[in-house]
């Protein structure tokens, strides 16, 4: 058996430099194309996730989305109420728990996120100090707050919740395009949640959390052509004499009465 000349070393040598670049463009290629893809779905769900005006919806189908988009098991969307966060929505946890759920600002480590406005990926959580006990099929988890502008995560700006992802489909990691990704979905979410709470300020009344007569009125032009070949009914209810009640105990009992 003979040796390799130098000459033919070097032809291998060459040959395997082209297989290189020429894999590595395929490999590029792929991830723009994937890239692509995830940037055009993520157009089509946040068209959808600003169309709605139920904060309730909103984060339910975001949660759904979210799943789709990244292709794992688990996500779970967190809304700041008073100093800390409580469950709004979730896929992977029970959701007769979510009362019982609330994580203080600068806790680890969805509380972490919400303080600090700043995402979290992580590749391996057996690594974390508060690793124990987590019964999770993969290691990989990624939180980004949600952030209520178009600029998404910015200096000086205060998150209004959190969106926690883990467990991959596939079992692989979650990924700096993953981040970028879900910080872009996050700051959609956060402005269509907005959206939401200014309509129900617009249409809710405060006191007895009934729609107001402005409501009414544009919801019943909405429904009533669409009915006009058929029956309808309405019903409205009247408190009589109600303001003998507030002339007997005051108004501030009258408000305790309706609310």
């Amino acid at each position: 058996m003979r040796s390799y000349s130098e000459v033919e070393l070097h032809l291998v040598n060459g040959i395997a430099a082209q297989a290189a670049v020429a894999i590595e463009n395929v490999l590029h290629f792929n991830r723009s194309v994937e890239y692509s893809r995830k940037l055009a779905t993520l157009g089509e769900i946040s068209r959808r996730i600003s169309s709605y005006l139920s904060k309730d919806i909103i984060v339910r189908e975001a949660v759904q989305s979210t799943l789709r988009l990244f292709e794992c098991k688990r996500c779970t969307i967190l809304l700041a109420q008073g100093d800390g966060l409580t469950v709004a929505a979730s896929e992977g946890i029970d959701s007769k728990l979510w009362p019982e759920i609330r994580v203080a600002a600068g806790a680890p480590h969805c509380g972490q996120v919400f303080a600090e406005n700043k995402p979290l990926l992580v590749a391996d959580a057996t690594l974390l100090p508060t690793s124990s006990g987590r019964t999770y099929d993969s290691n990989s988890f990624l939180i980004v707050p949600i952030v209520s502008n178009a600029q998404g995560i910015i200096a000086g700006s205060r998150a209004i919740g959190v969106i926690a992802v883990t467990d991959k489909e596939s079992g692989g990691l979650f990924t700096m395009d993953d981040q970028e990704f879900l910080s872009v979905f996050a700051a959609q979410i956060g402005i269509a949640i907005q959206n939401a709470t200014l309509f129900e300020k617009a249409t809710v009344d405060t006191l007895t959390r009934l729609h107001t007569r402005q409501y009414f009125f544009a919801k019943a032009e909405e429904i009533l052509p669409q009915h006009q070949n058929g029956p309808m009914c309405l019903m409205m209810c009247d408190l009589d004499h109600f303001g003998n009640k507030n002339n007997q105990y005051g108004h501030q009992m009258g408000d305790e009465i309706l609310a």
